[in-house]
C-alpha cells in the first residue's frame, strides 16, 4: 500500500511555501465579462496553513504545433497534497520564497499612488528618472517608498518628485505571479486499501502578467 504520509513529510522538508488564490465566478458588476449573463471571475486567497509545502521545479514546457509552429504551455510543475491544496482552472500561486526582478517605466499619477505592473512587488531597488536617483525610504523618510498594497507612494514633504504626467524608472523585487491555465495534470488518485487518502496532484503552471 502506498504511504500517502510519506510523500507529506517529503514535502515539507523539500518544498516551498505557496499563497493560493482560488478562480471563483462571479457575477459582480466588477468581474462581468460581457453585457450578457455570462459569469466572469474573482480571485480569494485561500487559508493555507504554514507547515503546509509543495514541491516545484523548472520546466519550461513546448510543444510543436502543425500550423503555429513552437507553442509554450508552461514554465513550472507544481506538486500538492490533494487534501491540502485542491488545485483547479486558472487558479493563481504566488511562491514567497521566490525573487524576480522588474525593471519598469512608470507614469507619475495626478494624485494618489502609482501602480506597478506586478501584483505582488516585494521592495524598491532604485528609483529615478532623467534628472535624478530618488531617496528610497518609508513614510517618515526618503523620497519615495513601497505601499502595503505593493504601490510607489511619494512622501509628503519629500525633498524631490517626479511631477504629475512625468515617467520615471523603478528597478523592484516581486514574488512571481503563477497560473494553472493548461488542462495537462496528474490527477489525485484513491490509494488502494485506504478509502481516505488520495494520492499527491501535479499540475504545469504558467507566467501570465496582469491582462494577458
Amino acid at each position: 500500500m502506498l504511504n500517502i504520509e510519506a510523500y507529506r513529510i517529503h514535502m515539507r522538508q523539500l518544498g516551498e511555501t505557496v499563497r493560493w488564490f482560488k478562480c471563483l465566478p462571479s457575477y459582480d458588476a466588477g468581474f462581468i465579462t460581457s453585457s450578457t449573463a455570462t459569469a466572469g471571475f474573482r480571485w480569494a486567497e485561500a487559508t493555507v496553513s504554514a507547515a503546509v509545502r509543495v514541491l516545484v521545479r523548472e520546466q519550461r514546457e513546448e510543444f510543436q504545433h502543425p500550423e503555429f509552429g513552437l507553442i509554450h504551455v508552461g514554465d513550472m510543475i507544481m506538486t500538492t497534497m490533494a487534501d491540502e491544496i485542491r488545485v483547479a482552472f486558472q487558479d493563481q500561486f504566488v511562491f514567497p520564497q521566490r525573487l524576480a526582478t522588474e525593471r519598469e517605466a512608470v507614469t507619475r499619477a495626478a494624485s494618489g499612488d502609482d501602480s506597478l505592473v506586478h501584483p505582488y512587488p516585494v521592495s524598491l531597488l532604485a528609483v529615478s528618472d532623467a534628472n535624478r536617483s530618488y531617496v528610497v525610504g518609508t513614510a517618515a523618510a526618503g523620497d519615495c517608498y513601497l505601499t502595503v498594497g505593493g504601490a510607489v507612494a511619494w512622501r509628503v514633504g519629500a525633498a524631490h518628485k517626479p511631477t504629475a504626467g512625468n515617467v520615471y524608472t523603478v528597478e523592484y523585487s516581486y514574488n512571481p505571479l503563477y497560473w494553472y491555465m493548461s488542462g495537462k495534470e496528474r490527477a489525485p488518485r484513491p490509494v488502494p486499501l485506504d478509502a481516505t487518502a488520495l494520492t499527491p496532484q501535479q499540475v504545469v503552471l504558467s507566467k501570465k502578467l496582469p491582462g494577458d
